[in-house]
């Protein structure tokens, strides 16, 4: 009986192959793309803005700017132009490139941002998409509905508001009126998500 245990253990240790030692691997390769079970460690990636823009009328041209051609699309009549959940409009809007990275808007310039009751009017403003930021000219000022429905009125003659900080900030001699108080300042800056 002890005897065909051995044989039959034998036999099927044939059979099914020998036993061979685990193959072991370095945590640190030095050609990670020849060994698949190393795992690289990747930089994390940028967010990526949505943006899209339009109006009733549009222009396309080819220009040339330091030697490199650019395509612009000018947009009058109602133009507008989404980042996010952010819209901004103006009667004319020239946008650069197709993924429109810069913006200048000229005319009853109005940044609406009706998730945090913001509304921004100016005579003319520049919209950059990769610092997320929109720089208002011409008399700007800003209206701020609160939870209760108050309204504040912030006037100054530059506002910057920064579209992926939620962050607005006031130059050069800012006024804050509201029913309750008036308030003067060389300089402001206003949060709004400390706001919620």
């Amino acid at each position: 009986m002890k005897i065909r245990i051995q044989l039959l253990f034998f036999v099927t240790l044939e059979i099914f192959g020998t036993i061979r030692p685990p193959i072991l691997f370095s945590p640190v390769e030095i050609n990670p793309k020849k060994n698949e079970r190393v795992q690289t460690i990747s930089e994390p990636k940028k967010k990526k803005i949505p943006t899209s823009w339009g109006g009733f009328e549009l222009t396309q041209e080819d220009k040339d700017v330091n030697g490199n051609k650019i395509v612009t699309y000018s947009l009058r009549g109602g133009a507008w132009i989404l980042h996010d959940k952010v819209k901004l409009s103006a009667k004319a809007i020239e946008v650069i490139g197709e993924d429109a990275f810069n913006g200048f808007l000229k005319g009853g310039v109005k940044i609406e941002d009706t998730e945090n009751k913001i509304v921004l009017y100016s005579g003319k403003g520049v919209y950059d998409k990769y610092q997320e930021t929109v720089v208002l000219d011409e008399r700007p000022f800003l209206i701020h509905k609160n939870k209760n429905k108050e309204i504040t009125k912030v006037t100054a003659p530059y506002i910057k508001r920064y579209l992926g900080d939620f962050k607005i900030v006031l130059e050069k001699g800012v006024i804050i009126e509201n029913n309750d108080y008036t308030i003067l300042a060389d300089e402001a800056v206003m949060l709004e998500k400390e706001d919620k």
